[in-house]
């Protein structure tokens, strides 16, 4: 297991920029915070805490089966493409421009019609006001 290059790095945080524009710096936080560091292993990205990817420094390469969560992995042509835990990792941070919607609302947008803005909960992370 060893720490990501800087190209590396660069990749996954624009991964991340794809997928939830404004939120990278909220990312970053989170990351800082809780002390997260990302290491990779056999093509795969991994994001664990830094207290556990120390200790298992002492261990050869071959003897780590996995360490943390899986968020990100290599292709064979040098893609990078998002796990699922990335995914929920992500999902913590709202977009710039999303929109909550209830569950009614869901089923009758799943029915095919309209929405009115009764079914609607929140707009950019805003909840939004009676009226």
């Amino acid at each position: 297991m060893r720490a990501l290059t800087l190209e590396e790095t660069k990749c996954l945080f624009y991964k991340i920029v794809k997928y939830k524009k404004n939120s990278l710096l909220l990312f970053l936080e989170r990351a800082k915070k809780n002390s997260i560091v990302f290491r990779i292993q056999k093509s795969r990205i991994f994001e664990a805490f830094l207290g556990i990817a120390r200790q298992s420094e002492s261990f050869q390469e071959h003897q780590i089966g996995s360490l943390g969560v899986c968020i990100a992995r290599y292709t064979h042509s040098s893609r990078m493409l998002l796990m699922i835990p990335a995914l929920k990792l992500m999902s913590e941070y709202p977009e710039a421009n999303s929109i909550g919607v209830t569950q009614n609302g869901e089923k009758i947008f799943l029915q095919g019609h309209h929405l009115s803005h009764v079914f609607f909960t929140w707009i950019n992370g805003q909840p939004l006001k009676n009226v």
